[in-house]
């Protein structure tokens, strides 16, 4: 993938893609909080606590991948192919599920979507051995949870999607807060220390680094 092309992924992802979902889920909130919804799956309170708990998520998602992580990342020779794929498809499965969670006919849907963002995180994770293990457990659960909300009937209430939700904000909290700045990050800082030394020695070449 060219460097011209990382760039522009890059922007369109924190620069537009992200603003536009969140402005999106704001609105939504906005709509309920004025009864314009008529469409609710839940009751009014509920579904204003659901969306509120998204924007939470999407929030805490941004301030890691966009705050963290691409301020170390933060040229396109740093990154691989996997690491766009991955950038782009948080924000879209975030949109996606908070979007068919308010319809009945792709609620369930929308609930494994979700519970599927840990996963796609870990694909970011997974070169860097002090995040692999935590987001290994943490995607398992979250899809373990999701599962049995979308396949049991008696799971699919607003109480269920509320303890889904604030679990993943609770762990994806821990580990932004907690672990990553301990040992995660330093690994971060310095694989790309190597890349930018060995780009100095070979400004030409192709390295591909996965993250």
């Amino acid at each position: 993938m060219k460097e011209i092309f990382k760039e522009r992924i890059d922007k369109i992802t924190y620069g537009l893609i992200y603003p536009a979902f969140f402005g999106n889920m704001i609105y939504y909130i906005i709509n309920i909080s004025l009864e314009r919804d008529k469409n609710l799956h839940f009751s009014l309170i509920d579904s204003i606590v659901i969306a509120s708990l998204f924007v939470l998520f999407v929030i805490i998602d941004f301030m890691h991948l966009y705050g963290d992580v691409n301020s170390i990342y933060n040229k396109p020779e740093y990154k691989s192919r996997y690491y766009f794929f991955c950038d782009i498809l948080t924000p879209v499965f975030l949109f996606t599920s908070f979007v068919f969670l308010r319809t009945s006919t792709f609620f369930d849907a929308g609930i494994i979507i979700f519970s599927l963002v840990p996963a796609v995180i870990l694909v970011y994770k997974w070169s860097n051995p002090h995040s692999r293990l935590y987001f290994a457990v943490y995607a398992a659960i979250s899809l373990a949870l999701g599962l049995i909300i979308a396949f049991s009937e008696s799971h699919k209430t607003a109480s269920c999607i509320c303890v889904l939700l604030g679990l993943n904000i609770v762990a994806y909290s821990i580990y932004m807060v907690c672990c990553y700045p301990k040992k995660s990050r330093q690994f971060d800082l310095n694989y790309v220390d190597q890349i930018q030394k060995k780009l100095a020695l070979n400004p030409d070449s192709n390295n591909q680094p996965p993250t």
